[in-house]
């Protein structure tokens, strides 16, 4: 037989089953798992969570037909993810969508097989999750918030939306395994606080407890506003930690408008739930026969601006006029 008559055959064949095959493909339970922080939300507590799976259910995924969902959580404690990720891999899931870094080390440790979605790291290549964005190499991709990107950047609204800032703190949780992560941000804030006019201190929280001990701290260091490090630990402890900044009326930045809309006055970053409505389609390609290893890590191109008036007025704070016309939006 000639190359053209196998070509051709070829292609015929395609042409009358391929469409067969790919509803065999979905017509297949797929096992997801999912290593959150919270146990899973209804929807009107989390639009993230709901668009990831809408998401997913446009792509053809339906719960209950032929997708089962494993939902388990952290509630933010650093001693959690090892034992829910190993929990979660002796399931067998086809493919694991988690939402942080340190979720991601514990899963990859857990199976060095089963392929790892990450929604919103933090720095995938810096906690050697992944060779280079380009290939990562191993079982896990996904997307980054690029948090020691814009760290610099949200000083600076920090430092435009309070001329008089002299004290900045930066919060974050100690995580057991970070390569350096925090480091790196603090490393950036440091050199940029001069040309600001601020001076950077360091506070972390390991626990529920500690959240309380270091407003302490900061209160008895005077400082005049805090940055706020994303991560599942203050995700988990976001309700205490805004109501603490309030009652000592400290104002707050933060990288994810979710924060703003329960108390921070002010967040920068990536819109969030377009980032898990992208992690469905990475779930969706590895379900398809995608390896993670050639999966580029992608890094967001959308961001949103968000003031929270409310938590202004109450801190006294004069929101300028040159941040209220850049915001996305203005929480009244």
């Amino acid at each position: 037989m000639t190359t053209a008559r196998v070509l051709f055959c070829a292609s015929l064949i395609l042409a009358l089953f391929g469409p067969l095959m790919a509803q065999a493909q979905l017509a297949k339970t797929w096992r997801l798992g999912m290593l959150t922080v919270n146990p899973r939300p209804v929807a009107a507590k989390s639009t993230i969570y709901i668009a990831f799976l809408q998401e997913l259910r446009s792509l053809g995924y339906r719960e209950g037909e032929n997708l089962v969902i494993e939902w388990r959580h952290t509630d933010g404690h650093l001693d959690r993810p090892r034992q829910e990720a190993a929990a979660l891999m002796a399931w067998k899931p086809d493919v694991v969508f988690t939402v942080s870094g340190t979720n991601a080390i514990a899963l990859r440790d857990a199976s060095a097989s089963v392929p790892i979605v990450v929604g919103t790291g933090g720095d995938l290549v810096g906690m050697r999750l992944a060779a280079t964005l380009a290939r990562p190499g191993g079982n896990v991709t996904g997307q980054q918030l690029l948090s020691p990107d814009l760290a610099v950047k949200r000083l600076e609204l920090l430092k435009e939306l309070l001329p008089k800032l002299k004290r900045v703190a930066m919060l974050h949780a100690e995580a057991q395994v970070d390569h350096g992560f925090y480091d790196r941000i603090f490393a950036d804030l440091q050199a940029a606080a001069p040309a600001a006019g601020v001076t950077m201190q360091r506070f972390t929280a390991n626990n529920s407890a500690e959240v309380e001990s270091v407003f302490r701290e900061m209160a008895a260091s005077k400082v005049d506003a805090i940055l706020v490090i994303a991560s599942p630990f203050v995700t988990a402890n976001r309700q205490r930690i805004l109501a603490l900044a309030a009652e000592r009326r400290i104002p707050t930045m933060h990288e994810v408008a979710d924060e703003a809309d329960g108390g921070g006055l002010i967040a920068y970053g990536p819109k969030v739930e377009a980032m898990f409505r992208r992690g469905a389609h990475y779930v969706d390609r590895v379900l398809k026969g995608a390896r993670p290893a050639d999966m580029p890590i992608e890094q967001p191109t959308q961001f949103e601006l968000v003031i929270n008036r409310r938590s202004a007025n109450a801190l006294g704070v004069k929101i300028p006029a040159s941040i209220l016309v850049r915001a996305d939006r203005v929480i009244e």
